[in-house]
């Protein structure tokens, strides 16, 4: 589907669903509540995490290659509201966070995987025809 896709947190894999329920639950959830310059509006915060994090390379075989960095809180709320909006979390955002990410961070390179797909996943679902 257009709408879904697969992340491995944790040598797990989670589903997610980009849809207006992924909308709703990241709105209910942190709205007014996450620092600058997040907003708690799925779209608004998927489009920063795009523009802060991804950026294109030039190889100098010609080859462009994107380059992701991701602060590791910038993401979470994100990849939470998606997970849950596909049925693959059950449990509030700070309950989750602290069973599957405080204590196990991925490192950076499956942190850079993992904002690849979920940007990926924003891009072709809620700003396709934009």
């Amino acid at each position: 589907m257009l709408n879904t896709a697969e992340i491995t947190l944790n040598g797990s894999a989670v589903k997610l669903r980009a849809s207006n329920w992924a909308r709703q639950l990241y709105a209910e959830e942190f709205q007014g509540k996450l620092p600058d310059p997040w907003t708690g509006s799925l779209d608004r915060d998927g489009a920063q995490l795009f523009s802060s994090t991804t950026k294109i390379v030039h190889g100098e075989d010609g080859e462009s290659s994107v380059v992701v960095t991701v602060p590791p809180t910038a993401i979470w709320p994100i990849v939470w509201a998606l997970a849950a909006a596909a049925g693959s979390v059950e449990e509030p955002y700070q309950q989750w966070w602290q069973a599957e990410v405080r204590d196990e961070c991925p490192s950076d390179g499956e942190l850079a995987e993992i904002a690849s797909v979920v940007i990926d996943l924003l891009m072709r679902t809620f700003f396709r025809d934009r």
